[in-house]
């Protein structure tokens, strides 16, 4: 989305690490979108970087990035969550409490002070010796959030965000903040007149929100109470002798600036901006030769000699009037949605609030920055969403369907489903990969049957779920011996086999594969001709509507067969404060569409507006997202019906999302809050085997003989693993259960740009086995997919 008014947008920041999750294969994979995660174990760098024996300095260099990246540093003044720091800035968050879905600002961390932004909201001291009266006092600083806005919602509009997802939402109408001054003593000034309260604050210089303001000019009201404040900043504040000209940069275009003259009076100053002469009164400003020049203070000082008059001048000055009960006026124009306030009591000023109601509606989404449009001194910035996501998915091929998910663990478990017959309804679902005549190809919960119309034997193949500790075993029955009077049971979801002698007409305790000989399961079979499924041992057959867990702690249970229904219930140990779990059903349907195939419909799920989904993009309104609260993520074929991912979090999803000082450094590690501690580099001759440990190979073929290696090419033929001129190489292999990533570049420089990506690998589209990485320098780089 393009964000609009008071919002720019910075680099692209993805979710990255923090959106990553378990997949269905129980791990990560070789992809380079799960860097470095796939790397990482237990917050620390789990592998080795590898240089050629005899590396060349530029490979060295993107070694040093490599690292550097991997790295995350804390520091004095900086706020972090889940590997996001900022200087001088805040998490919305407070202790345990984050920002959550269907949480605003207030609901999480209701006020900042300097303890939140030491920059910004620090304890300052005003030093006012101007006038009859004498002030010296400190005061603080704080923001209050509104209640009901910054709001994390799911959103998705053509005009305002076109991706629909999470958003951090600022209400229009709505009270964002309210910013407060406050004297620990009171402020004294004579109000006997504007004159005598002017002599008290003019020239008096006050640090608000971390920029330094000079007051130039006060007015009371009728009761001779401040009713306006008049102060000027500027990007450079300097004092100005006459006839010595300076140099400055203002707003990046150097400029030369000269005092030429204060009149007698002392209530203007002759300034020249790049020769240009302009009169500028105390308490104003004027435009000179492209840029703001404010007068603070002026003074003539008169010698025998000469002339050596003084002004203190605002460069790049801004005029800001706070006026009781009236918007904030920066340079003459009305910040609308701000009102200002004074708190005086008895002829003293305690201080002033400003308050800002939002203009308009804002979505910010993961990248964008708010920045506040009545002094400009801070920002808001929406940095990643944490959460780190196990997959149930629902997948349908005509009249199949297979339910998979992890068990804890993170061995997939496949449920198959099958729709018989000409498919009119529900009733014809049935769970197995065939219709209800090949009893083989069905799955069996506990206490059903599996009646052949011959003999047990056709029940050779059958298969059942078995809850083992707390581990799901899809079991199947892989051969009856009637003759020997023995069955082997096999394990489809860890592998193995178990031979048991049977026991006709009779509940018997049989040996599961995995775990050897000590779980129990019993089956009874009636006669030679069926095989039924009888709960009593160690371990329980599945039964209907009874919850499996899953790799991370929630549970997934099914109805059955003929009208089943799934019921995913988040776990609830791991919810936020003041938030709860949430429930997800999904029926599966037949004829829904008239196609006389499978359908999934997704019933309900716990959303901030129950069952309101929102389309993919303003493309495709096909494709649904959901959302619940606890931040299970739902994308859903809301056409056709036929497909269901389910993206369920570890823990309860949360947004990191920041306020800081204008153009705070932001940086996004791994998903976790430790630091990453960086194991040791070493040469190609030191590393024996490299699928021994994960690796990350630094240069070419020719110069590393890992990379020869990794390429599978030796010295003779090294040449035949560059890639194209101007363009480096960053793949990803599975090595064995390790993972080795190559940085691969035509020539030294090539390489070390390659690197540069894995430094800043959050700001680049780092997915699949292979990208390229193409540029003309060290700044100027693209990364594309591989062809």
């Amino acid at each position: 989305m393009r964000v609009r008014k008071a919002i720019k947008k910075v680099a692209a920041i993805g979710v990255g690490a923090s959106m990553l999750g378990a997949t269905l294969v129980g791990a990560a994979a070789a992809n380079l979108g799960n860097y470095p995660d796939m790397l990482i174990s237990g917050g620390s760098f789990d592998g080795v970087i590898v240089l050629g024996d005899n590396a060349i300095a530029s490979d060295t260099l993107g070694a040093v990035d490599i690292a550097t990246g991997l790295t995350v540093s804390g520091s004095s003044g900086s706020s972090s969550s889940a590997g996001v720091t900022i200087a001088g800035g805040s998490v919305i968050s407070t202790g345990s409490d984050d920002l959550n879905i269907d949480e605003s600002f207030a609901d999480v961390d209701a006020k900042l002070d300097d303890s939140d932004l030491p920059g910004i909201l620090a304890t300052e001291t005003i030093d006012d010796s101007e006038g009859a009266n004498d002030n010296e006092e400190t005061y603080t600083q704080e923001i209050e959030w509104g209640t009901n806005t910054g709001t994390l919602q799911l959103y998705q509009d053509d005009k305002d965000a076109d991706e629909g997802g999470l958003y951090v939402f600022l209400d229009k109408g709505q009270e964002l903040y309210t910013y407060t001054l406050e004297f620990d003593s009171e402020i004294d000034y004579d109000n006997e007149s504007d004159t005598t309260a002017n002599e008290d604050f003019e020239t008096v210089k006050i640090d608000i929100q971390g920029n330094t303001y000079t007051i130039v000019g006060v007015k009371l009201d009728s009761s001779n109470e401040i009713d306006e404040v008049q102060l000027q900043a500027g990007d450079t504040t300097i004092w100005l002798e006459q006839s010595q000209p300076v140099t400055r940069v203002i707003g990046g275009e150097e400029h030369e600036i000269e005092l030429v003259d204060v009149n007698e009076d002392e209530s203007k100053c002759g300034v020249t901006v790049d020769g240009t002469l302009q009169w500028v009164d105390v308490g104003q400003t004027k435009r000179i030769s492209g840029i703001e020049v404010g007068v603070t203070d002026a003074i003539t000082v008169h010698s025998q000699a000469q002339d050596t008059d003084v002004c203190e001048l605002n460069l790049g000055a801004q005029e800001i009037v706070l006026e009781e009960g009236k918007e904030v006026q920066i340079n003459s124009a009305d910040i609308k949605g701000s009102e200002v306030e004074f708190q005086v009591s008895d002829d003293q000023l305690t201080g002033f609030t400003i308050t800002y109601d939002s203009e308009d509606d804002y979505y910010l989404s993961v990248g964008d920055v708010w920045q506040d449009p009545v002094l400009g001194n801070f920002e808001i910035s929406f940095e990643n969403v944490v959460s780190s996501n196990e997959e149930i998915s629902f997948d349908v091929s005509g009249e199949d369907l297979v339910v998979s998910f992890l068990n804890t663990d993170g061995k997939v478990v496949e449920m198959p489903f099958y729709c018989e017959g000409d498919c009119v309804d529900e009733s014809d679902i049935y769970f197995g990969t065939d219709d209800t005549a090949n009893v083989d190809e069905l799955y069996y919960l506990a206490n059903e049957t599996c009646t052949s119309t011959t003999d047990a034997t056709d029940c050779e193949g059958a298969r059942f779920l078995v809850e083992q500790g707390d581990e799901i075993h899809v079991i199947e029955i892989a051969d009856i011996d009637l003759s020997d009077h023995e069955i082997t049971l096999e394990d489809v979801t860890y592998g193995g086999s178990k031979t048991s002698d049977v026991t006709y007409e009779a509940n018997t305790a049989y040996d599961l594969p995995a775990g050897g000989s000590t779980t129990l399961l019993n089956i009874s079979i009636a006669g030679t001709d069926s095989v039924k499924f009888v709960n009593g041992g160690v371990d329980d057959i599945v039964s209907a509507d009874q919850p499996m867990e899953t790799l991370n702690g929630h549970t997934i249970a099914f109805s059955g067969s003929n009208d089943p229904t799934f019921t995913i219930v988040e776990d609830d140990d791991e919810v936020d404060t003041d938030a709860s779990n949430g429930t997800i059903v999904v029926d599966l349907d037949a004829n829904l569409d008239d196609d006389n195939e499978i359908d999934v419909e997704v019933t309900s799920i716990s959303l901030p507006a129950e069952n309101s989904p929102v389309d993919v993009d303003g493309d495709n309104s096909d494709d649904k997202i959901y959302y619940s609260d606890y931040g299970t993520r739902g994308e859903y074929d809301n056409e056709e019906h036929r497909s269901l991912m389910l993206y369920v979090p570890e823990e309860e999803l949360y947004a990191n999302v920041f306020v800081g000082p204008v153009g705070a450094d932001v940086r996004i590690a791994t998903g976790s809050a430790a630091a990453v501690q960086v194991g040791a580099a070493k040469l190609a001759s030191e590393v024996s085997d490299l699928g021994a440990q994960n690796t990350v190979i630094v240069g070419g073929p020719c110069a590393n003989a890992a990379a020869a290696e990794f390429l599978g090419v030796s010295q003779a033929n090294c040449s035949e693993g560059a890639p194209a001129e101007n363009t480096a190489e960053i793949v990803a292999k599975d090595m064995e259960g390790s993972v080795s990533i190559l940085i691969n570049g035509y020539d030294a420089l090539d390489t070390r740009r390659a690197a540069r990506v894995l430094y800043n690998y959050n700001d680049y589209p780092l997915a699949g086995e292979k990208v390229v990485v193409s540029g003309a320098s060290l700044s100027d780089i693209s990364v594309t997919a591989a062809q």
